[in-house]
């Protein structure tokens, strides 16, 4: 059936692109206002991909964490010595004969020489990126080397990638440089001490999230994530990413605190 719109009906696209960010940003003040924390669905996040099924940090790790149900994987970068960014999270590259090659100090051929375990290798920032798109998986980075936020940026800025990643490091001056070079980047800030500011230090750096480390600690760490320790949070307009966590009874409980992210290396024990 042909129907005819009447000329009136027609918006020019450049007063839709004014009006749409605006009509978003009431429905997403209207969620905030209607909606409890406590009945968001948090984002899973895979760490360092599916760690727990594959190698952590390669792309296998990452295909894996969508297969299981992950949003997102947490990821490492470090700059190489020929200046690229790869994907790995210890200083030292550990072969699968024992070798140990250090990362900073080597380049990116040297690295990719080195079979990993199941045949992987270390992929590039660059390799990762791509990947990710293709399969719709969103990316948490987190900072590993001073050295390679500058060139981090660049290429999230290349690629079109800002929006799509969040950036993340326990060195929080590095958090400070990558916002100043990319303003609109997620970032965060990690911390393990349970004795830190965390709105203090997510406001000195202006990141906007928070993500406390507590997950080594063996004293029930999920314990000290009252509602009042998240309502602080919420009050001072910080989003929430927690340790990896792959306890299910733990898990269930950080459903009812309205978190806004959870890592694991069991991604699925987050569905």
């Amino acid at each position: 059936q042909r129907y005819t719109f009447p000329e009136d009906a027609f918006v020019p696209w450049e007063n839709l692109r004014a009006w749409i960010p605006g009509r978003v940003n009431r429905w997403i003040g209207w969620l905030h206002e209607n909606l409890s924390p406590a009945h968001y669905r948090f984002l899973r996040i895979g760490h360092r991909g599916a760690s727990g099924h594959a190698p952590d940090n390669t792309l296998t790790a990452l295909r894996t964490a969508v297969q299981l149900g992950a949003d997102a994987a947490e990821i490492d970068v470090q700059r190489t010595r020929d200046g690229r960014i790869v994907v790995v999270h210890d200083a030292y590259l550990t072969a699968e004969d024992g070798r140990l090659l250090p990362i900073g100090s080597s380049t990116l051929e040297e690295l990719q020489a080195v079979p990993l375990r199941g045949g992987e290798r270390v992929p590039t920032l660059e390799e990762v990126l791509d990947l990710a798109r293709e399969i719709r998986l969103g990316l948490y980075i987190e900072i590993k080397d001073g050295g390679s936020v500058r060139p981090l940026i660049e290429a999230l800025q290349a690629r079109h990638a800002i929006g799509a990643v969040m950036v993340g490091s326990f060195r929080h001056d590095w958090v400070a440089q990558a916002g100043a070079l990319a303003p609109g980047l997620r970032t965060s800030v990690l911390f393990s001490s349970r004795h830190i500011d965390p709105v203090a230090l997510a406001r000195a750096v202006g990141a906007s999230y928070v993500h406390p480390c507590w997950g080594a600690d063996p004293a029930h760490p999920e314990e000290s994530l009252t509602p009042e320790w998240v309502a602080r949070m919420r009050e001072a307009g910080l989003g929430i990413v927690i340790w990896h966590e792959e306890h299910p009874d733990v898990i269930a409980h950080l459903r009812t605190l309205g978190i806004d992210g959870v890592c694991s290396d069991l991604p699925e024990r987050l569905v």
